[in-house]
């Protein structure tokens, strides 16, 4: 944008500041309201998956935990594989009834390593926290046998010995976040929306660009006679 004059920008929104604080308290309302009663909550449940290298010795060395840490990664590909998915789901049908898509329960779960560890947390996220919690309980159970068969040399167990707990406070949406989101796109719309007002703006404010401009002298004013409030603030708007 040629010769922008950054301080007259600051001070168009300055001049502005009731309107842009209107827009930011909409957007922040309107964050709240969707958080609170148009997003669907989602409750989470979590197990922990030890694996260890059955082939370590007493003296297990630099070698073996490398070994580990790296077989740890083969059994996150085989608790992701399609037979995982097909067992979840044949174990949820029996239980409650309901018939769950492969799309489903690739979406309610996730597997990582824990940093550099010998540990998989597994993480199920649904609408019904009961649901997480039995979706977690179902992958503890098959687990062990599913990575002891395809990861060889391999021993698993489940750190929560009386499986996952049903957590009934909902992990998302996160309130406290969406509205300082909102907030915050708010107000970036109300300056670019400003930016572009200026941007396009073609009339003379100031005596001085005209004489820089077209080499013109000012031979007088007229008065903005809009408001006294304005005039006062502002000064004059036109020049002849």
């Amino acid at each position: 944008m040629e010769n922008f004059d950054l301080k007259a920008y600051f001070k168009r929104v300055l001049d502005n500041w009731l309107i842009i604080l209107l827009c930011c308290i909409i957007g922040a309302s309107g964050a709240f309201a969707y958080s609170t009663f148009v997003a669907t909550p989602m409750y989470s449940s979590k197990v922990t998956i030890s694996v260890n290298n059955t082939d370590w010795t007493s003296g297990v060395n630099i070698n073996d935990i490398q070994t580990t840490l790296k077989l740890v990664e083969s059994c996150v590909l085989v608790l992701e594989h399609d037979e995982m998915i097909e067992k979840v789901a044949t174990r949820l049908e029996e239980q409650t009834g309901e018939e769950f898509t492969a799309k489903e329960i690739k979406a309610a779960i996730s597997y990582s390593q824990m940093g550099e560890s010998n540990f998989i947390e597994v993480v199920s996220k649904t609408d019904d926290p009961e649901l997480s919690a039995l979706v977690c309980n179902i992958v503890a159970a098959e687990a062990p046998d599913m990575i002891v068969r395809n990861v060889a040399g391999i021993g698993v167990s489940i750190l929560e010995e009386d499986g996952a707990k049903v957590n009934p406070l909902p992990v998302s949406p996160n309130v406290v976040r969406n509205v300082a989101l909102g907030l915050i796109v708010s107000f970036a719309i109300s300056c670019f929306v400003i930016l572009i007002i200026m941007y396009f703006d073609n009339t003379i404010s100031d005596g001085e660009v005209v004489k820089e401009k077209y080499g013109l002298s000012v031979l007088g004013t007229i008065p903005n006679f809009e408001s006294a409030a304005r005039k006062r603030r502002d000064g004059y708007s036109t020049y002849q």
